[in-house]
């Protein structure tokens, strides 16, 4: 009956899944609360619970042998205990005062040690539009030109294999990749030469 209530979930059937959902939901509450401490909300472990049990449906293989009760219990146990872990790790550095002097430099702070985090969406969002200008930068180069500096700056090509394979000499290519560079900067994709 399990089986085949998992299979038509695995399917997508919302009816075998919800009852999957609800027949589970005892080991994830007794799950949260033994991972409970008081810097974790207890809301959040739930819901954490639930999302580690969706995962363990959709996942599940019966041919590893290991039956489909078993491989819940771990997803779950082990998705609330990072969880937890992860919680625990925010607020620890979220305790640190970050704008506090970092050591015996003058103005250092601890903030200007941390690393970034990643690319916000901000960045996205520009290098996504620096990307599509460069493409339509490329595009209006002459194909000369724009084949040279594809082949040396996003194919990882050499300039004498490169040479070799338009059919023309080393320095005439290094003559086109410096007019297509010269063209880029006009267009405003690059630094004018020297900057």
């Amino acid at each position: 009956m399990l089986t085949k209530l998992l299979y038509r979930a695995q399917g997508g059937d919302k009816e075998a899944l919800r009852e999957l959902m609800e027949r589970f939901q005892p080991l994830i509450l007794a799950t949260a609360r033994r991972l409970k401490t008081a810097d974790t909300n207890w809301q959040d472990l739930v819901q954490e619970g639930r999302l580690s049990l969706l995962e363990a449906i959709y996942d599940f293989r019966a041919r590893g042998g290991a039956p489909f009760p078993w491989y819940a219990r771990r997803r779950v146990y082990y998705g609330l205990y990072n969880y937890r872990r992860r919680e625990m790790n925010t607020r620890q550095r979220e305790g640190l005062i970050l704008s506090g002097p970092a050591g015996e430099e003058e103005g250092e702070s601890l903030l200007d040690l941390l690393p970034a985090q990643g690319e916000g969406p901000e960045g996205q969002v520009l290098r996504r539009a620096s990307y599509l200008s460069l493409r339509l930068a490329l595009a209006r180069l002459p194909d000369k030109q724009r084949r040279v500096l594809q082949g040396l700056y996003f194919a990882g090509q050499g300039v004498t294999e490169l040479a070799r394979e338009m059919g023309i000499t080393p320095p005439s290519v290094k003559g086109l990749e410096a007019r297509g560079l010269k063209n880029l900067a006009k267009a405003g994709i690059l630094p004018p030469p020297g900057k």
